[in-house]
């Protein structure tokens, strides 16, 4: 770690090293701790990703929130052929399979 540290003052400058440290120390000392404020939702189904107190002030950038920047916040429109595909041709009760991609909800 002390040699990635080293690397990043040298290579791209202080400032870089200051936004990555702070980053790092949100991403997994504190965000971890923070309390939640409930569910992501994507297109109207709750997903298994927690809102937490400070995300909607913070950059929308990878370094703070891990792989998906963008799973942090509601998102209404996502995948919403699937969404409605399965709000217009299936029946509570129904089994559904996806092939080729994640199901987020059982209609």
């Amino acid at each position: 770690m002390v040699k990635e540290v080293k690397r990043i003052n040298r290579e791209e400058g202080l400032k870089s090293l200051i936004y990555k440290s702070t980053a790092f120390t949100y991403r997994e000392l504190i965000r971890p701790i923070l309390p939640s404020k409930g569910y992501i939702h994507h297109n109207g189904a709750r997903v298994n990703k927690r809102k937490k107190w400070f995300d909607s002030l913070l950059p929308r950038d990878p370094l703070w929130y891990g792989s998906d920047p963008y799973g942090i916040t509601d998102q209404p429109l996502r995948e919403e052929g699937l969404i409605s595909a399965h709000r217009d041709f299936t029946q509570e009760g129904d089994h559904v399979v996806i092939i080729g991609g994640v199901m987020v909800a059982q209609l």
